[in-house]
């Protein structure tokens, strides 16, 4: 079995996984007969072995979930409250407020993070090409992401928790058990810890789903936008931009709007959840439900 098929086995595994779960909810058993558990055995075929480059393809971007934006609130939420360890919540501030994807962001290096002067308070994400869906056909240069709000603030904090020797500048180091042969996490850190969060169902890549759904519908970004952002269509490299140019550029002002526009709408949604749940405030409940839930994964993984 090849490395496509198998990633697009597993990603299907997810799906099939997602809707027995809703059917099975108890607000719907009566109408739909479907016992708890259905398909937690359900599992992908054994990998038989790894092709090179296989990340090139991410069973995440196959889900086509759009969360409700009360989904998004209540990840961040929970991201912010200090119940789940300092990396993971941080990660997924920085994965949603900058919607990159999932391995751009497990793979993300200190050193192509930039400030300048003239933007106060924000970044300059420049994302290496490698991270593209498709790389190799979009040159070699890097993609602009403005990082902007709360997703600033957890880049930063990340940075000061890479500043040690022998980091490498890994924003998300390997653990010492890492068989890759990577410096940095593999690409499904987050996923776990963000199907764990209560009423959460979305997958890593959801948040891009959003951006380009919600961004339309609420913060006037014209049809097909998003793409700005999401699809890496231009090309930089890191000397080409200057202070002056970040904050003058036409193009990079309608990133940097967008940006801005995008994750107010998440602080906007992120309040509208705690004022809904408080429990979103408890970090000692929270953190006993998610660790919970983590360990039913691990116990059905097993299993299957």
């Amino acid at each position: 079995e090849d490395g496509a098929g198998a990633s697009m086995a597993e990603g299907m595994v997810r799906v099939v996984r997602r809707l027995w779960r809703c059917l099975a909810e108890p607000a719907r058993q009566a109408e739909t007969r479907v016992a708890e558990g259905v398909m937690a055995k359900l599992s992908a075929p054994e990998r038989t072995r790894v092709e090179l480059g296989e990340e090139a393809f991410d069973p995440d971007e196959e889900d086509g979930y759009t969360p409700d934006p009360i989904e998004i609130g209540r990840a961040l939420a929970v991201a912010r409250l200090g119940c789940l360890p300092e990396r993971i919540g941080l990660g997924l501030q920085l994965m949603i407020g900058t919607v990159q994807r999932r391995r751009a962001v497990t793979g993300a290096s200190r050193w192509r993070f930039r400030t300048y002067d003239e933007a106060a308070g924000e970044q300059a994400w420049y994302v290496p090409p490698y991270f593209r869906k498709s790389g190799t056909k979009r040159g070699n240069r890097s993609h602009l992401v403005p990082v902007v709000g709360f997703a600033a603030g957890a880049a930063a904090r990340l940075d000061k928790l890479s500043d040690f020797e022998g980091s490498e500048g890994w924003l998300f180091p390997a653990g010492k058990a890492s068989r890759s042969g990577r410096g940095h996490a593999e690409s499904g850190l987050f996923n776990d810890w963000l199907a764990a969060i209560p009423g959460v169902e979305f997958s890593p890549h959801g948040a891009r789903y959003a951006f380009a759904t919600y961004g339309e519908r609420d913060l006037a970004f014209t049809q097909g936008e998003g793409k700005l952002i999401l699809d890496h269509l231009e090309g930089v490299e890191l000397k080409d931009v200057t202070g002056t140019f970040y904050s003058s550029d036409p193009g990079i002002a309608r990133k940097r709007a967008m940006m801005k526009a995008w994750t107010e709408w998440c602080d906007h949604w992120t309040a509208k959840a705690v004022a809904e749940d408080r429990s979103l405030l408890n970090a000692e409940v929270m953190g006993k439900t998610i660790r919970a839930e983590r360990y039913k994964f691990k116990k059905k993984k097993k299993a299957a």
